[in-house]
């Protein structure tokens, strides 16, 4: 068997999805079911203020325009907007600031969190909702399983927490957003820190913009620790076209597409016999097969052109899952298709 980056190896170290490279397979050959993007693609207002930078002058310190922003689209102060390369590097920049000595971590769940704390000197202890230690990161919606929990029982359990990060890269996608949300809590709570990301809902990876809501004092904090021009001129153009009226129409019609397709798509794996979908709740579906998912997924991938994300880097998650993005309705069709082949055969 070969190693990661190989066709047919077993990739145990892909902690991410959306890298057909690692499979043998050139980007755009494929239908990639394996990164959870908003199938209707970078919007062209993005595109075109990201190609419009000036890339001979320095980007602005600390993205303070995009975090203005930001806090005005959230009905928040700008003070409590840290701006970051993806959502990543603020999740780096809250392991460094965890009181430590331990974290607690919900698994399974997104993979980036074991390794920020465990390079910020940190012992990972793997648990389960509610939560409590000095620090705790919590997907919210969880990644891979799509678990939603209320705000409600969030806030309650801050007493519990030093500091809780609550991840939620992936809230625009679920059926009430502004209510699940805690970014308002965030804003002027010591214990609390709020991720977003515009990476999945604007499908634009390639400018890795993210963002932290936090107490103006942490934010603060981090602005002493790190980069000020980390976030690129065009990463801080494409997100404040993203975030302008231009995207307008895009919003709705993603809002208008998501719920029918991912309740469509969820029927669909039902019906298929020995596929068990977990209830869908974001942009995704995370399901259990009938043996190893990797072996499926080479299947899809070398009889149909199909690539689907297997359970590497979530920790807690068996052999046997493998999650799927929804993507537009004939896309679903095909991906449905091509697993009741691949498992009936």
């Amino acid at each position: 068997m070969g190693g990661a980056g190989r066709p047919g190896g077993p990739l145990a170290d892909l902690r991410h999805g959306g890298d057909p490279r690692a499979f043998g397979a050139a980007p755009g050959s494929v239908l990639d079911f394996s990164a959870n993007l908003n199938p209707l693609g970078t919007p062209p207002a993005v595109r075109a203020a990201a190609a419009a930078a000036d890339l001979a002058a320095y980007p602005e310190p600390y993205a303070r325009t995009l975090a203005r922003a930001i806090a005005a689209r959230l009905d928040v102060p700008h003070e409590s907007i840290a701006v970051g390369a993806g959502a990543t590097e603020l999740i780096h920049l809250c392991a460094r600031t965890m009181p430590g000595p331990t974290v607690a971590i919900d698994v399974p769940t997104f993979s980036e969190y074991r390794p920020a704390c465990e390079a910020a000197g940190l012992r990972v202890v793997p648990s389960s909702w509610p939560l409590r230690g000095p620090g705790a990161f919590l997907c919210n919606p969880n990644n891979p399983t799509g678990r939603l929990l209320p705000a409600g029982a969030i806030l309650d359990r801050l007493p519990a927490c030093g500091l809780l990060v609550v991840d939620e890269s992936l809230i625009d996608f679920v059926d009430d957003p502004e209510g699940a949300s805690l970014v308002r809590a965030s804003a002027r709570s010591k214990g609390l820190v709020v991720l977003r990301s515009l990476t999945k809902w604007y499908a634009m990876p390639g400018l890795r913009v993210g963002y932290a809501v936090a107490h103006p004092d942490l934010v603060r904090l981090w602005d002493r620790r790190r980069d000020p021009w980390s976030v690129g001129a065009a990463a801080q153009a494409g997100a404040l076209a993203a975030l302008s009226p231009a995207t307008a129409a895009y919003d709705r019609a993603t809002r208008a597409w998501i719920g029918p397709a991912r309740q469509a798509l969820h029927d669909g794996l039902r019906r298929i016999p020995g596929l068990a979908p977990w209830p869908p709740g974001a942009n995704f579906i995370l399901v259990r097969g009938p043996g190893p998912a990797a072996a499926l997924r080479e299947r899809l991938l070398r009889r149909h052109g199909i690539l689907i994300r297997g359970p590497e880097g979530f920790e807690g998650l068996g052999a046997d899952c493998f999650r799927v993005a929804v993507r537009a309705p004939a896309e679903n069709a095909r991906l449905l298709a091509a697993l009741a082949k691949c498992v009936a055969g």
